[in-house]
C-alpha cells in the first residue's frame, strides 16, 4: 500500500490536482508534529524523520509564505499564514541537529517534554535539563505530560496530576512559565481541554484552528504537501 500511496501522491500533485487544491484550501494555521530527527535508535524508526527531509519541509513552508511561531503566539493577530513546528517527548537529537539549524534559519518552534524522560540516566536518547536551558532562545518549552500516558484513558483526577505535575517540574527546573500542552498520543477530549485551561495552559495541540500534520518517516515531500491540504 505504501508504494501505491506514494505513486498517487506524486502523480496527483504533478498532474495539477494538488496545486489546484492548494489554491482553494491552503490552511492559514498549520501545526506540524515531529518527534526525533536523523539517525537515532532503531526502536524509534517509526517516528524518526531524516534531517534532509525535515529541511525540505521547512523550505517548502518558507516558499509558501508561512511564518514560524511558538504555541504561545497563537493568540497574536497576523494577516499571513502561520506554521507551528513542534517536537514531542524530548529527544536529544532535537538539541544536536534541529536546534543549530533553526537557530541559523531564525525559526522558532515549540518543544514539549515528557518530564519522566528528562535527566533519565538509563535513557541516553533523551535530553537533560541543562540541555533544555540552552534551547530557550529558539524553543518555547511546553508540557507533554509526566509519564506519556493517554489522558483520555485514565481518570480525570489522574489526568490532572499528569498535567499539573509536569508543568510544575518544568517551571521549577527552567524558571519559566509553561503555557502550552501537547496531548500524549494526541488523545484529548473536551473535558481535558477544560482541565488544561484550569491548570493554566493557554493553548494545547487540540486547538481547533490548527490544521494538524504529522509527517511519517517514509513520506516523500509530495505526500507532505498533500497532508497539509487534506
Amino acid at each position: 500500500m505504501s508504494w501505491a500511496k506514494h505513486f498517487l501522491a506524486f502523480w496527483g500533485w504533478y498532474l495539477g490536482v494538488g496545486p489546484l487544491l492548494r489554491l482553494l484550501r491552503e490552511p492559514r494555521e498549520l501545526a506540524i508534529a515531529y518527534h526525533t530527527i536523523g539517525d537515532t535508535y532503531d526502536k524509534y524508526a517509526h517516528i524518526n524523520i531524516s534531517f534532509e527531509t525535515f529541511k525540505d519541509h521547512i523550505n517548502y513552508l518558507k516558499k509558501r509564505g508561512y511564518s514560524f511561531h511558538t504555541f504561545s503566539e497563537v493568540a497574536k493577530s497576523s494577516l499571513g499564514k502561520r506554521a507551528y513546528i513542534y517536537f514531542d517527548d524530548g529527544f536529544r537529537a532535537v538539541y544536536e541537529l534541529v536546534l543549530p539549524y533553526l537557530r541559523e534559519e531564525q525559526i522558532r518552534a515549540t518543544l514539549f517534554v515528557t518530564t519522566e524522560y528528562i535527566d533519565n540516566t538509563s535513557a541516553a536518547e533523551y535530553l537533560r535539563w541543562e540541555d533544555i536551558k540552552k534551547m530557550t532562545d529558539v524553543f518555547e518549552i511546553g508540557s507533554h505530560g509526566a509519564h506519556h500516558v493517554k489522558l483520555n484513558k485514565i481518570g480525570i483526577d489522574e489526568a490532572e496530576r499528569e498535567m499539573r505535575t509536569s508543568k510544575e517540574i518544568i517551571e521549577y527546573n527552567l524558571g519559566i512559565s509553561v503555557g502550552a500542552f501537547s496531548y500524549p498520543k494526541g488523545r484529548s477530549s473536551d473535558e481535558l481541554e477544560v482541565l488544561a485551561h484550569k491548570l493554566g495552559y493557554a493553548v494545547t495541540t487540540a486547538y481547533r484552528q490548527f490544521n494538524k500534520v504529522r509527517p511519517d518517516p517514509e513520506d516523500p515531500v509530495t505526500l507532505f504537501k498533500w497532508k497539509i491540504l487534506l
